[in-house]
């Protein structure tokens, strides 16, 4: 066996050990002495403090320390609470904020704007109609005709 720690000495002392490790630790302390000269000392030290008188305290404690455990335990709770309310306002605000930038930012939001045939024209401008542009006047053809599905095939 390995020397027992101070621990296992004290409650040994105290008569706290399992049977089986009380009769453990008394067989090594008879072979060795740095543990018996340790368990003398704490022995001796466990006499003393048992010849102490014992001092009630001056004032019941129990109201106060339950007063002090019950306003702990309310101002967790705000706190809790508090957080979670900051966390939530955060994240939707974090979440509005991303979806105005990627609405202001995103290629995406021209395809969804409404884009006539005269703001195609205004931004190309005049010259290029006078010009024979497949791209600009198929730009025009399919705002004026819808495609069904059979012509969609034959794109």
């Amino acid at each position: 066996m390995t020397c027992p720690n101070e621990n296992r000495l004290i409650r040994l002392l105290g008569g706290e050990l399992p049977d089986n490790d009380r009769v453990e630790i008394v067989a090594h302390l008879q072979n060795c002495e740095a543990c018996r000269s340790r368990h003398s000392e704490l022995q001796h030290t466990w006499e003393l403090l048992g010849q102490l008188e014992a001092v009630p305290p001056l004032r019941d404690l129990a109201p106060a320390v339950l007063a002090a455990a019950r306003e702990e335990t309310e101002r967790s709770s705000r706190l809790y609470w508090a957080r979670l309310v900051a966390a939530v306002a955060l994240a939707i605000g974090a979440g509005s904020a991303i979806g105005l930038l990627q609405q202001r930012t995103s290629p995406l939001a021209a395809v969804h704007a409404d884009v006539t045939a005269d703001d195609v024209v205004q931004v190309i401008g005049i010259d290029s109609l006078e010009t024979d542009s497949t791209v600009l006047s198929g730009l025009l053809l399919s705002e004026q005709a819808p495609t069904t599905a059979g012509e969609e095939g034959e794109l």
